[in-house]
């Protein structure tokens, strides 16, 4: 699958559409952000389920509040974020049995590049339901990091979500 992204970024670096697929546009409304940190600041929600049957998922966004556009690289999405899940009982929910298998067999195997002008948001889709186990009733929590190239750790606001 890593070869097949890579040859969709080359061709969405030329400037090709694969698919036919129209350009992508966030929606940012009624998003709440986290604390902006070295010109960035980070948001994350639960994005709407088409079926009562299927898991969470949330939308992470990324975005550039720096007067510059800014380049750099970071491992694979799913190493870059971290995720810290609270169950409706407070406590910290803890990975899937798929979640820990998968990130083991990745980890360190990807590589990001970001390209961000100033006001400009990157998002990133997360099966959280399928990485967590989130079994139980009631109401999560989810609030998400990362650390900057630089070092800086950036932290998203919380998102409370229903499985």
């Amino acid at each position: 699958m890593s070869g097949l992204r890579k040859f969709l970024d080359f061709v969405g670096n030329m400037g090709l559409l694969a698919r036919g697929d129209p350009p992508k546009v966030v929606d940012l409304t009624g998003r709440v952000w986290g604390p902006a940190a070295n010109g960035f600041s980070l948001s994350v929600r639960q994005i709407p389920r088409q079926d009562s049957d299927e898991l969470p998922s949330v939308s992470v966004v990324l975005r550039s509040e720096g007067p510059a556009p800014l380049l750099f690289t970071v491992p694979g999405w799913l190493a870059f974020y971290q995720f810290q899940v609270m169950g409706p009982d407070g406590a910290e929910v803890p990975l899937s049995g798929y979640a820990t298998q998968f990130l083991q067999a990745s980890k360190g195997t990807e590589k990001v590049e970001v390209s961000l002008a100033p006001g400009a948001v990157t998002e990133t889709l997360i099966p959280i339901g399928t990485l967590y186990s989130m079994r139980g009733r009631g109401t999560y929590k989810i609030r998400v990091s990362c650390r900057l190239p630089d070092g800086t750790l950036l932290t998203s606001s919380e998102a409370v979500i229903t499985p």
